[in-house]
């Protein structure tokens, strides 16, 4: 996310500081960097944020999509689980109807050997010789044999249904136990990975909070950057200067100071003279300076800054003037209006 810088935008920025040929000044030069490289460290500073929100919200959403797998996952078991207990419950229910069916077809059989029994006993033996025929004793004889081979075949069929059912439900209770086990552990990791989700989400959110106050720094130093650009770009018009000149000088004195400094510097802000110190829009040397910036207000300001520079001035041709200085308030410069 680096700002996109050419190399034609800075040769162009470059001539844009001065109407000379060779573009700034070092000096000039040198404090525009050091404002640039103040701004690349928070734009790095930013751009470290960025990086770092966007690592952290791909480690979220990676334990979300396990949180999410874990649920589906869990939702399955618990469905399992509850068909499994169907099943079971209706195994349950097959084995106590046969089993009721068994016993009672049990106490049938026995209902009717107590019978046949108390029916042959109250009989005496001279009844079976009164009979019409041996042929009714015979088939008399037949049905209860009849009755009580039959009940001996449902007796079976159900003992067999029963034995079968039996082992089944063993089984599906056994694989309820199971899947209860396993829903278990998947209620364990959902927990866990919910606590781990928790923490990232907070995670995030602090990451984030950290971007937007990286990035309202970086916009703080831009606009910084920007409007200290603003101080030293040279368009090659003096006029650009006449706000400051009629900020810090009198209006009375706004023309002179106009004409002193397009004859010192041609209004450019980062003119140098090559014989002596002199440096800006007035000129200044580096004793003059460092005696009157601090008592202008302007201490440790560079003497590129249009602005600092214009307010000094304004500051010596006062104290000049308050001063009685022998060559009048523009006694300290070569250039006289």
């Amino acid at each position: 996310m680096k700002r996109f810088r050419t190399a034609v935008g800075l040769l162009v920025f470059a001539l844009a500081l001065s109407p000379f040929p060779g573009g700034p000044s070092a000096r000039a030069q040198s404090e525009l960097d050091r404002l640039e490289d103040e701004l690349d460290g928070a734009e790095q500073e930013r751009d470290d944020a960025a990086d770092n929100a966007e690592t952290r919200q791909a480690y979220r959403d990676e334990i979300g999509r396990q949180v999410d797998e874990t649920l589906a996952e869990y939702n399955r078991i618990s469905g399992l689980l509850e068909s499994a207990g169907a099943g079971l419950a209706v195994l349950r229910y097959e084995i106590e109807v046969a089993e009721d069916e068994l016993f009672g077809l049990m106490d049938q059989a026995q209902d009717r050997a107590v019978e046949a029994y108390m029916r042959s006993a109250a009989l005496p033996e001279s009844s079976f010789m009164l009979s019409s025929s041996f042929e009714q004793i015979a088939v008399m004889d037949q049905s209860f044999r009849t009755t009580s081979d039959d009940n001996v075949v449902v007796f079976e069929e159900l003992e067999e249904r029963r034995s079968t059912l039996t082992p089944l439900r063993e089984q599906l209770e056994l694989e309820r136990s199971d899947i209860l086990v396993l829903r278990s552990e998947l209620d364990v990791s959902r927990g866990l990975l919910t606590q781990l989700f928790g923490a990232a989400d907070e995670a995030v959110l602090e990451a984030y909070e950290n971007l937007d106050k990286a990035d309202a720094e970086y916009q703080t130093a831009l606009a910084t950057y920007e409007v200290e650009l603003e101080k030293y770009r040279w368009t090659g018009d003096i006029e650009q200067w006449r706000p400051f000149v009629e900020k810090y000088f009198p209006a009375e004195l706004v023309q002179e100071a106009m004409r002193v400094m397009a004859c010192e510097s041609g209004g450019n802000p980062n003119a140098e003279n090559d014989h002596s110190t002199a440096t800006g829009l007035f000129q200044f040397l580096d004793g003059t300076w460092a005696w009157m910036s601090v008592p202008a207000g302007w201490g440790g300001e560079s003497r590129f800054n249009p602005e600092a520079n214009i307010a000094v001035a304004a500051y010596l041709v006062d104290y000049s003037i308050r001063t009685g200085h022998p060559g009048g308030a523009w006694g300290h410069w070569e250039c006289k209006p």
